[in-house]
């Protein structure tokens, strides 16, 4: 369709590059002059494709067949149900007018909502002082459960943004259950597009919620088994909860653990060995001997998600493990492809050791500790620290700069600090999940592909095939496809 609507706006010359990416009408007007950049489309056609982009917005869309209530059936999903309730509720009701709670209930919904959605969940039901969400429908993703708990940090945070009238921060308390529901149609007195969840996992959530304490999020035992490694958390014991046939082991979610890949995460420690990826390791590790003589490499692992690519790189790591290379890790996250340098602020934050809890001094001790281990330029430190929003304490003078110059200097300096490294021992740059990328980090990443060809290092990078590709011209560069496996 789309390559149809390009040719009578004398652009079909795009259509593979726009097929290739996946975009089709639907998407085509919410893309930006970034995103045609990347594609490769020159200046002008840039221009001519956002105005007639634009235009196809303003064209009214078909009609919409709305289905009858009748016609929804009910469907056996695996959903994740997360409940919040305002802490206090009753009390503040007694003390604050009607009209003033109600202002007061309807902006602790609007902050509930907004984390809900920030992390593509939907709000099924708000029960007087509670909101009940799901995640896995009505669309399902690849980590609902962790879609789930990073919901409820940033729910905890926007509520505890608000203020109740004696000044206090109001407080929320969270449970997320896992498991085999029934959806179906709300045939009771909720909104129309309200559906019916039935199965334990509502049931378990909301008593989840009851046992948990103000400003903390409980998870049940098969949403803990779900989340692996990602977040670190509190063993509970075990509790029997009415309407739930069996005890259930209760957890408290402590934080999110940084530095790991999503692989790591994920699994356990007990990998089964590699089969059929001969071809891919003799390649990658070729490149690393190309590396380690001083003619940077990068090789480029595409393929289908679960296919196996983030295994090969762990086996390349075990590989070379024994030489004792530096080896820097950059996680991109479906949560945070629009927050700029994110995973260069999750392995900054990893490697130095940062704590949550920890007060600003001890966090620039622990940047400045790292930083001068790396080598870093002193007059550099400030840039870093603003991009883990530490503050210096005055013992750095702060260049005032423009936020693209500062992007500018920043990238500069990572770029400058990986080439420095590469020096004392040959450096391997994992980066996971590249078509989850931020425009910073890709920015940050073209540079030092760029810079690497005459260092010690190797970049290794994974992503799916609709990412496109843009240094694929350059000679030190190697794509490496990841095919599925015969069934032999």
């Amino acid at each position: 369709m789309i390559a149809e609507w390009l040719k009578t706006h004398g652009l079909s010359a795009y259509a593979a590059a726009l097929e290739t990416a996946a975009i089709d009408l639907d998407v085509l007007p919410d893309l930006t002059d970034a995103d045609l950049q990347q594609l490769g489309i020159p200046l002008g056609d840039r221009k001519r494709l956002l105005r007639a982009a634009r235009q196809l917005r303003d064209e009214p869309p078909p009609p919409e067949i709305v289905p009858s209530p009748q016609a929804r059936e009910a469907e056996r999903r695996h959903l994740t149900v997360m409940f919040c309730d305002l802490v206090g509720s009753s009390g503040l009701a007694a003390q604050m007018d009607p009209e003033d709670f109600t202002r007061l209930l309807g902006e602790f919904y609007d902050a509930s909502r907004l984390g809900i959605e920030a992390f593509d969940g939907k709000v099924g039901k708000l029960l007087g002082d509670g909101v009940m969400a799901y995640f896995g429908y009505p669309i399902a993703h690849e980590g609902d459960a962790e879609r789930a708990v990073n919901a409820a940090a940033d729910v905890l945070t926007r509520v505890a943004a608000l203020r109740a009238p004696d000044g206090e921060a109001l407080q929320i308390r969270i449970g997320i259950a896992t498991g085999l529901v029934v959806v179906g149609e709300d045939r009771g007195e909720g909104r129309p597009d309200e559906a019916q969840v039935l199965g334990d996992a509502p049931n378990l959530a909301a008593r989840l919620q009851q046992l948990a304490e103000p400003g903390s999020v409980l998870v049940a035992d098969a949403t803990r088994r779900l989340l692996g490694a990602i977040f670190e958390c509190e063993d509970r014991g075990l509790h029997s909860f009415k309407g739930i046939p069996q005890s259930v082991r209760v957890w408290r979610v402590v934080k999110r653990r940084e530095g790991l890949s999503r692989f790591e995460a994920t699994r356990s420690r007990q990998l089964s060995r590699l089969i059929g990826r001969t071809e891919e390791m003799r390649t990658l590790l070729d490149l690393w001997e190309r590396a380690k003589g001083g003619q940077g490499s990068v090789g480029l692992l595409c393929g289908e998600a679960g296919i196996g690519k983030s295994r090969i790189s762990v086996a390349v790591t075990e590989a070379i493990e024994a030489e004792q290379p530096i080896v820097i890790r950059y996680q991109c996250s479906p949560h945070h492809a629009n927050t700029p340098f994110f995973p260069v602020i999750s392995e900054l934050t990893a490697a130095a050791g940062i704590e949550e809890g920890d007060a600003a001094d001890t966090r620039l001790d622990k940047l400045e500790t790292l930083l001068d281990t790396a080598g870093t330029k002193r007059e550099e430190v400030p840039l870093f620290a603003a991009l883990l929003s530490i503050p210096t304490s005055g013992r750095y003078t702060m260049i005032d700069l423009t936020p693209q110059r500062r992007k500018e200097r920043t990238i500069a300096a990572l770029v400058a600090g990986l080439v420095a490294r590469s020096r004392s021992r040959p450096v391997l740059v994992l980066f996971e999940d590249l078509h989850w990328v931020d425009a910073s980090t890709l920015e940050a990443l073209s540079r030092a592909i760029d810079a690497i060809q005459d260092s010690r290092a190797m970049i290794l990078a994974t992503f799916r095939p609709e990412f496109f590709v843009p240094w694929l011209d350059n000679s030190h560069v190697s794509m490496v496809r990841v095919n599925r496996l015969p069934r032999e």
